[in-house]
């Protein structure tokens, strides 16, 4: 005879003894479950006392970061540990009594066979129980002592070869690859307390704080400063060894790659080999016989000199502004994996060079301009919900457009006058500058013009387009693909259904029989501006980071999209970064992934 179900003991109580009776059977059967539940809680509670473990939700985080403030809070979180042992058995003992207050209740009330039956149902109920929160314990203990163990070996990568890619003739070490696996922004412990530079930070703090309270916050942190210790090092000695012998390899290059955050290693040779032969494009870059910074530098500053003279620059802005000792920008390439040959993609960097402060000005002054199109697209989120409302006829499907290396395509004289047009149209510029447009247009060809860059000690001139780094190149491309967007969909017979862009990437909706037309059209617009194309495939095609899906009945949908090289590498939880950003990169995809999946696939 085969057990019945909670439904169906309580049907059979019911018809034989009425309904006042089945809320005693539930308290019966509920209580056996938050005994069997409790036990299973209170054997994992006296597991992680016993190995020194603190369950995450009794880990009391010091209000002060010192030494004595971790051993407090440490204190405390065993105690908590303690006491809620102490409630788990207080909570047994009170369940045990409540069962057999309700056990005699109902073998009073029920007959000795129904009682049987009730029995086999309630162990039946409790065994599922403690097989349930069994597993869910033993699953809590195992990644606490996971982590233990972790926090004791430096956080070490079970599978390194996952985060790193190898393609140097160096054979890698065990240790050389957990610490590649660690990531290149993984931040290590500090060697020594950083007093000079905590000085300097708190200096320039109080420049405009009165002299009783200065005095007082100097105090405070020179008094910090005695009783501060260092940080248990998140990395172990072999690592550390390891990470000294990869800096000593003159013969590797380490660098991250385009996509994924994977690490990867190359022969510095082969490295060197592939930048040459890109800065070898005459078609795209000059080689120069000296170093232009400072040749640079003196034209900048005395432009902006004798803007402050008449009157429209601050002086205080002036010399935020103004360069000394800048340098010219550096050109590096990061590796595609996912292309044959491992190709790299170059990059500028233009940290510290003349016109990097006056760019990044010149982005505050021309980025109220960008973005008021109705094609424009701020993001991921803002594309799905405009997909989510439309519907395409029979006959028209998805298309990607995509510029072929923007920013050295992009003619300065173009950017120049497009961004001069709409500061001339701009009703609120001289509530940001004094500047007017034309001065503003002369700066702006200053930056833009200051394609320069610098690798192994020599010198090159990008030959075309706007300068690769510079921080309002992104603003002028913006414009630009505008300003190119605009004729184009004006002048064309049958404009597309609809049209969006991020920067340079763009979904459209064309009539199946217009495409190839109208890729001529977009690029017939800027001579030197010419676009890829990739249709829908598979009723599905990816934009931005979304996968659109294209329905049988027209209808349009999102998902999340993965990149091939997607690896799922952010951030090591050991690295020394502040709790903050551990906790925003966790914030940050979940909301992402909660934004972009309000229109799943159908």
């Amino acid at each position: 005879m085969s057990i019945p179900s909670h439904t169906g003991i309580f049907r059979i109580i019911k018809e034989k003894y009425g309904r006042t009776i089945i809320g005693t059977v539930r308290h019966y059967i509920k209580n056996a479950e938050v005994i069997a539940s409790t036990k299973q809680h209170l054997t994992f509670n006296i597991r992680a006392k016993r190995y020194g473990l603190i369950p995450r939700s009794l880990q009391v985080r010091p209000l002060i970061q010192s030494h004595n403030g971790r051993q407090i809070a440490l204190k405390a979180s065993r105690d908590f540990l303690l006491l809620r042992i102490g409630e788990n058995m207080k909570k047994i003992k009170q369940g045990e009594k409540d069962f057999l207050f309700y056990q005699q209740q109902l073998e009073r009330d029920l007959s000795f066979m129904d009682m049987t039956t009730l029995d086999e149902v309630r162990q039946k109920a409790q065994d599922k129980m403690t097989a349930k929160c069994k597993e869910r314990q033993k699953k809590k203990f195992d990644q606490l002592m996971a982590r233990s163990e972790q926090k004791h070996t430096s956080g070490s990568i079970v599978n390194p070869d996952k985060w790193v890619k190898n393609y140097s003739s160096k054979q890698l070490t065990m240790n050389e690859k957990k610490v590649l696996a660690k990531g290149l922004n993984f931040s290590l412990t500090p060697a020594k307390i950083p007093i000079p530079e905590i000085i300097v930070s708190v200096e320039n703090g109080l420049r405009k704080v009165k002299s009783g309270k200065s005095q007082a916050a100097r105090i405070n942190v020179i008094g910090a400063l005695k009783k501060a210790k260092l940080p248990v090092s998140n990395i172990s000695s072999s690592e550390s060894r390891a990470i000294k012998d990869l800096n000593k390899d003159s013969s590797i290059v380490i660098l991250p790659a385009d996509k994924g955050r994977l690490t990867v290693v190359l022969d510095k040779t082969d490295y060197d080999s592939k930048v040459k032969s890109m800065l070898s494009d005459s078609k795209t870059y000059k080689k120069l016989s000296r170093d232009p910074a400072s040749a640079l530098e003196r034209k900048m500053n005395s432009f902006l000199l004798s803007l402050k003279r008449s009157g429209v620059l601050p002086s205080s802005l002036y010399y935020q502004l103004r360069s000394s000792s800048g340098k010219t920008p550096q050109f590096y390439g990061l590796p595609k994996i996912h292309k044959p040959g491992v190709p790299l993609r170059p990059i500028v960097s233009f940290v510290n060079s003349p016109t990097y402060r006056l760019s990044k000005h010149l982005v505050t002054l021309l980025s109220p301009l960008v973005g008021k199109t109705s094609s424009n697209v701020a993001n991921s989120f803002e594309f799905s919900g405009f997909i989510a409302n439309q519907s395409l006829p029979d006959g028209v499907t998805l298309v990607s457009f995509d510029v072929v290396s923007l920013f050295t395509k992009i003619p300065v004289d173009v950017a120049a006058d497009v961004a001069y047009e709409r500061l001339q149209e701009d009703p609120t510029l001289g509530d940001r500058t004094m500047l007017s447009p034309d001065q503003i247009k002369q700066l702006l060809l200053l930056c833009l013009n200051a394609a320069y860059l610098a690798y192994d000690n020599e010198f090159y001139q990008q030959t075309f387009g706007t300068a690769m780094g510079s921080p309002v190149s992104v603003v002028v491309a913006d414009l630009v693909m505008e300003d190119v967007e605009e004729r184009a969909l004006r002048t064309y017979h049958s404009p597309p259904l609809f049209w969006k862009r991020y920067v340079d990437d763009i979904c459209a909706a064309l009539e199946r029989n217009n495409i190839d037309d109208f890729k001529q059209h977009i690029d017939s617009i800027e001579p030197s501006i010419k676009f890829t194309m990739e249709l829908e495939s598979n009723k599905q095609l990816s934009f931005l980071d979304t996968t659109i899906h294209h329905h049988e009945d027209g209808s349009l949908s999102t998902t999340v999209y993965r990149k091939p090289t997607q690896t799922d590498k952010y951030l090591s939880f050991d690295s020394h970064h502040p709790m903050e950003h551990k906790r925003a990169v966790a914030t940050t995809l979940f909301h992402r992934a909660k934004k972009d999946l309000q229109f799943p696939s159908r």
